[in-house]
C-alpha cells in the first residue's frame, strides 16, 4: 500500500473501486459514509449537471452538509468564532441547502430540517 503522506501522484488503494460497486450507493457503502458525507458526495458528483442555475444550490449542500458534519466531530470544542451565535459554542449560522436562507443550527438538537 502506498503511504498516502507520501504520495508521488500515483493510484492508491483508498481511491480503488469496490468490487461490485456499480452506483454511488453502492460506494457510500463501501465507504460507510454517513449521511452527511454521502449527501457531500452525491452533491460534489453531480455538481453542475442538472445545469447551470444548480451549481450554486449543489455548493450550498455541499457547505451545510459539511458544517453539519464538522460539528458532528466536533461537538464539545469550540466553533469558530464567526459561525457562533452570540458566543454559545452549541449553535452556529448556516444556510438551508433548498432555500438558501440562513438558519440557526442548534448543536444539541438533531434540527436539519429548514424552517421555512
Amino acid at each position: 500500500m502506498t503511504n498516502p503522506t507520501h504520495n508521488n501522484g500515483g493510484t492508491t488503494d483508498y481511491y480503488a473501486i469496490p468490487e461490485g460497486a456499480t452506483t454511488l450507493a453502492d460506494l457510500i457503502e463501501a465507504k460507510n459514509m454517513n449521511f452527511a458525507v454521502g449527501n457531500i458526495f452525491k452533491a460534489c458528483y453531480r455538481l453542475g449537471e442538472k445545469g447551470e442555475d444548480t451549481v450554486v444550490y449543489d455548493l450550498n449542500k455541499i457547505v451545510y452538509y459539511a458544517q453539519r458534519e464538522l460539528n458532528r466531530i466536533n461537538k464539545g470544542k469550540a466553533t469558530h468564532p464567526s459561525s457562533v451565535i452570540s458566543g454559545c459554542p452549541n449553535s452556529y449560522r448556516s444556510n438551508c441547502p433548498s432555500c438558501r436562507r440562513e438558519i440557526i443550527v442548534d448543536m444539541g438538537k438533531d434540527t436539519d430540517a429548514c424552517p421555512y
